[in-house]
Order: structure tokens, then C-alpha cells, then sequence
């Protein structure tokens, strides 16, 4: 019986820390964005699109990533 309660346990701290982890990298990613923006408007110079598209492209590839290794994860832990 505490097998049961351990998985639930388990699969709640899982869900947690992926709660915190995407809205956290959400917002680092949406400050790091106005930042970078706003460094560029109070020096005066023109804002250079180049570094905003590579912070915006990054959770993307991420994803992509996750993706692929969650089908390896799960085909090896089937087999």
C-alpha cells in the first residue's frame, strides 16, 4: 500500500516542478526580452532584431527537443 502512495507523491512533484519550470522560463524569457529592448531604446541606438529572434526561436528548439527524447524515453521503457 505505500508503493501507491509513494507514485502519487511522485507523479505530484513531477507535475510541480514542470508547472514551475515552463512558467519560470516564461518569464525569464519575456524579461530578457523587454530588457534587451529596452538597454537598446535608452542608448539610443536601433534595436537589432537578430538577438530578439534568437531568444524568441529558443523555446522552440527546446521543444523539439523534449519531444524527441520523450519518444526514446518512452520506447526504451516499453521495451
Amino acid at each position: 500500500m505505500t508503493l501507491v502512495r509513494d507514485i502519487s507523491a511522485a507523479v505530484s512533484d513531477g507535475y510541480q516542478a514542470a508547472i514551475t519550470l515552463v512558467f519560470g522560463v516564461s518569464f525569464k524569457i519575456v524579461y530578457l526580452l523587454s530588457t534587451m529592448v529596452a538597454i537598446e531604446l535608452l542608448k539610443g541606438g536601433d534595436i537589432i532584431p537578430s538577438p530578439l529572434i534568437a531568444v524568441m526561436s529558443l523555446p522552440f528548439f527546446i521543444v523539439m527537443f523534449l519531444r524527441r527524447r520523450q519518444k526514446k524515453s518512452f520506447k526504451l521503457r516499453d521495451t
